[in-house]
């Protein structure tokens, strides 16, 4: 048996094995920080049947307006230059009152996972349409790193079954290529941030990420991503802890204030 049957076997039936399974509920963050590190195809056709071709995501907007600023696309072969806003459904441009807000009067890209209907049409405020596009589900999932699981369940689950008939000389090569799986889908993600930004920024966020193990990784990437390193590289050795600190929120008067006394002589220095 190969991984893959494995996971033909136990995903029809249960989300205890599955690579590809639908997830319910979309962080939005999460999605924009895949984006941001170039995790989704960069060829896409428009709702309305325009070309479209990923140059640049753009950088992240800390203020008002756009979730992403400065990125570049390409429209039928014309290269246009400005903010993205990325929204989990097409409706969000109204809903959230983008139609009217002048803060993305220079949009030139909608990004969403879900669409609402070829009708529906992403403006401006001065009527201007902008072209949307639609992440693929699969690539969604692949770029979150699926299955999730909210809990690690006790009990045999489906895969018990297909498992309980190998060898052990079997079970361990199983283990040894769903690790290569694993690995192969990371080494992927990790070429396509850098082809996008460079090695050096593809490996900074490998390492936050990393760093952040499995409950903060999300925050760990976003903290990589928000301070590039092209950008940290600027500051001396010794400016720059202080700079990552500030960046991820950790220098406020009321963390200095709540913190034990060694803690706050450290963050004085920060400061």
């Amino acid at each position: 048996m190969t991984y893959e049957q494995l996971l033909n076997d136990c995903a029809p039936s249960t989300s205890i094995v599955a690579e590809n399974l639908a997830r319910p509920n979309f962080d939005e963050i999460e999605i924009q920080s895949h984006w941001f590190a170039g995790h989704f195809s960069r060829e896409h056709t428009a709702s309305h049947g325009q070309k479209i071709r990923i140059i640049s995501p753009g950088e992240w907007n800390r203020g008002a307006g756009p979730d992403f600023l400065a990125a570049s696309v390409e429209v039928d072969g014309e290269i246009n230059s400005g903010p993205i806003e990325l929204d989990l459904d097409s409706r969000s441009w109204e809903l959230h009152g983008h139609r009217e807000s002048p803060f993305f009067d220079d949009v030139i890209l909608h990004v969403v996972l879900t669409e609402s209907g070829p009708t529906f049409f992403t403006r401006t405020s001065n009527d201007r349409d902008v072209p949307r596009i639609v992440l693929a589900p699969n690539e969604v999932n692949t770029a979150l790193g699926l299955p999730r699981l909210t809990q690690t369940l006790a009990r045999p689950g489906r895969c018990l079954n297909p498992l309980a008939r190998l060898s052990e000389e079997n079970i361990t090569s199983l283990l040894k290529e769903s690790a290569l799986y694993r690995a192969q889908q990371k080494a992927h993600r990790f070429e396509q941030t850098s082809s996008l930004h460079g090695f050096s920024q593809a490996l900074w966020e490998f390492f936050a990420a990393a760093m952040g193990f499995s409950a903060n990784r999300l925050p760990m990437r976003l903290l990589a991503q928000r301070l590039p390193a092209k950008k940290l590289n600027t500051f001396s050795p010794e400016d720059r802890e202080a700079i990552i600190f500030g960046t991820a929120g950790f220098l406020s008067p009321h963390l200095h204030e709540t913190a034990p006394p060694e803690s706050q002589e450290w963050l004085e220095d920060l400061w």
